[in-house]
């Protein structure tokens, strides 16, 4: 599918996209670990740590490689390349959310699974990061691509 509006790959852009999706992810890792191993007293908050560290590591990965390749599985046209600014905090703000959305219903899905399994509690949570932090870039190219289709601009 031809975008018009697609610019050169930039390293800032996917930080912010990988930024985005730590922080979704990484919060959402803390709060389910803290919630599942609240019962086990003061290991809960090393816990809690572990979980919010590997989900934002994870989240992080899945952000950045997401848009990686969504970007080089976009049609090679290239246009003139806006600001790099306003690209990055709208990516940082989209990764966020939608990272966080994703990681809360696949975690929610999953609880009962994490809570029989305490010892791969981290590794889910893990696995879950990546997952919401590939989705939205990805998600962010294929709503560019129908914008184009479509002929549809976002209001500036």
């Amino acid at each position: 599918m031809s975008n018009s509006s697609k610019g050169k790959w930039a390293p800032k852009v996917a930080a912010g996209w990988g930024a985005g999706a730590a922080i979704g992810a990484g919060g959402n890792g803390a709060i389910v670990n803290a919630v599942l191993a609240a019962p086990a007293g003061p290991g809960a908050v090393a816990a809690a740590v572990i979980s919010g560290a590997l989900g934002a590591g994870f989240g992080f990965a899945g952000g950045a490689l997401g848009h990686l390749l969504g970007h080089r599985w976009d049609d090679p046209i290239v246009a003139e390349q806006p600001a790099a600014q306003p690209i990055v905090r709208s990516a940082l703000l989209f990764g966020t959310v939608v990272s966080l959305l994703v990681s809360a219903v696949l975690s929610f899905s999953a609880i009962s699974f994490m809570a029989a399994h305490q010892e791969s509690q981290e590794w889910a949570m893990a696995g879950i990061a990546f997952i919401s932090g590939f989705i939205p870039p990805c998600l962010q190219g294929v709503l560019n691509n129908w914008r184009n289709e479509t002929g549809t601009r976002p209001s500036e």
